[in-house]
This record gives C-alpha cells, structure tokens and sequence, in this order.
C-alpha cells in the first residue's frame, strides 16, 4: 500500500488512512487540518515505541495547554534525552501560534515566534528556528526531527529534517500553505518512518492529505484507531476556533488505557 498525493477527494483521503493503517510502525506523526464542519484548524501529534523505554511514556497537558511526554513510571526510564518532551505549546506575537513538534525544538520554535512579526513572517520565523537544529543522534536510525505550526488565521508550515545517507548532512523540507484552502475534514500528514525495520527507514517526500474529524476529542479517537495497536503510544489533538481563537486539547494515552 502507498499513499497518494493526488487531491483531497474523499476516495483519496481513505487510501492514504489505509495506507497509514496498515503502516506498522510510522513513528511519531502530525496532522494539521480543518475540521469536518470547517469552524476550528486540527492539529495532532502521536508517538510510537517499540522499547520499553519508549513505550513507558504518557502525554501530560498543563494548565497553559501545553502538552509534554512524560514517563509513566519514571524508575523505569533509561534514557530522557528524546522521549521526554515538549511537544505542543503557543507562542504569542499579538496573535497565537500553535506550535507542534516530536522533540525539544518545540521550545526554539515558540521563542522565535513569539518576537513581534507580522503574520506573514511566521514561516520565515519558523524556518529560521530550525536551522540550529539536525536529524535526531540515535544512530543507526537517525530519526527525522519534524515539526509544525498554525497561525490562528489559518497559516500553517511543516518542516522535515532528514539525514543524506551518503553524505550525512542534515536535509530540509519546508512546507506552508493555508489550512482556509484544504476542504473541510481534510489535514496534512507527515510522520518519522516509512515503516518498521533496522534500521527504520526515514519518511520520504512531503505532507500527504488524510481524513480528519470535528473536534479535537473525535479526531483523537479516529486517528488513534489507525495506528498500529501493537506500538502506539499516546495522541493528542487541539482544536482552535476558527471565530474566538479558542483551543481546546484532548488526549489518548495508551497506558492509561491498559491500566
């Protein structure tokens, strides 16, 4: 199964879920969309974990909405330095920026975003952040480091940070657009792996639409039965009204779930 980059028609949009389903293992992931009945920008980010380590970790959201990774029994952690996290947060330049990232460039990113700028800027910003920053050191896999925002009028960028193979250097894929532009109940997809293996292969190319549902508490759920039972981790979605500004975050742990 491959996914499709031909257009946001409805037969489309499920191909790409059945392809992202039948994915064993795309790594961490983010959605960035606009909700079924068009009032309020999704935005979604899950983890994945095939080690203890990994998988022994939760999403915690704090009284600013901001969504960190935690560890569900800290005397079981090994090693902190990538799993735990920020991974959502707002920056505020006069207007709120909705910052989503799978690692600590969640924080470089807000900080950028937060100096005064026109709304027009926001991209040049985000790229800008991002430059300090490479593909993640845990050799052999060097995960991608992804990351993304959304402007409370709809502006959105994804950035991809992969590593040349052959000669090592950091590689960047930058794409922004407007989320006023996609149908209703359609976002853009991007994740860490192309699949499972050893070492795991980096995702490859750019955003590919997938469905995605009304609130941020349906778009949890539906996304969440997508990803493979066996490694999924935790999910979190905001919504942000399209009118007020308004977020709102929901989210899916998978040991909260199994306890």
């Amino acid at each position: 199964m491959t996914r499709t980059y031909e257009g946001f028609e409805s037969e489309h949009l499920a191909a790409n879920q059945e392809y992202l389903q039948t994915n064993p293992y795309p790594g961490r992931g983010i959605v960035q969309g606009l909700s079924e009945d068009g009032e309020r920008y999704l935005q979604a980010y899950w983890v994945m974990g095939r080690s203890e380590n990994s998988r022994n970790r939760i999403f915690e959201i704090d009284a600013n909405d901001n969504v960190s990774t935690q560890a569900h029994d800290p005397s079981r952690v090994t090693d902190p330095s990538l799993i735990i996290y920020k991974a959502m947060t707002e920056a505020s330049n006069g207007e709120a920026v909705h910052v989503v990232s799978n690692g600590h460039q969640t924080d470089s990113i807000a900080a950028s975003l937060n100096k005064a700028l026109p709304l027009s800027e926001h991209g040049g910003q985000f790229s800008k952040a991002l430059m300090g920053w490479d593909y993640e050191p845990d050799a052999p896999n060097y995960t991608p480091r992804i990351s993304g925002y959304i402007a409370l009028r709809g502006a959105y960028g994804f950035s991809i940070i992969t590593r040349d193979g052959l000669t090592g250097n950091s590689v960047r894929t930058m794409t922004r657009g407007d989320l006023d532009e996609l149908p209703a109940g359609a976002g853009l997809c991007v994740h860490t792996y192309e699949g499972d293996g050893n070492p795991l292969p980096s995702f490859e190319g750019n955003p590919y639409p997938v469905p995605v549902a009304n609130t941020a508490r349906s778009t949890a759920e539906a996304l969440w039965e997508v990803l493979d039972t066996d490694n999924r981790v935790a999910i979190a979605v905001k919504s942000i009204s399209r009118k007020t500004g308004e977020a709102r975050v929901s989210v899916i742990n998978q040991l909260d779930e199994t306890a």
